[in-house]
């Protein structure tokens, strides 16, 4: 690890838009998906 705390994984996974939620996506990825749930007016948490 380096001074600032961050692994090379960490890094890598910024440089390259990964976000960490239960398992690992793209940020924009999440973002499009969030923003289509909210324009039909459904939860993204919902399934089925």
């Amino acid at each position: 690890m380096s001074e600032e705390g961050v692994t090379p994984q960490q890094r890598w996974d910024q440089k390259n838009g990964y976000i960490t939620k239960s398992f690992r996506m793209y940020k924009g990825q999440a973002e499009t998906f969030k923003k289509v749930c909210e324009e039909r007016g459904c939860s993204p948490h919902m399934r089925g």
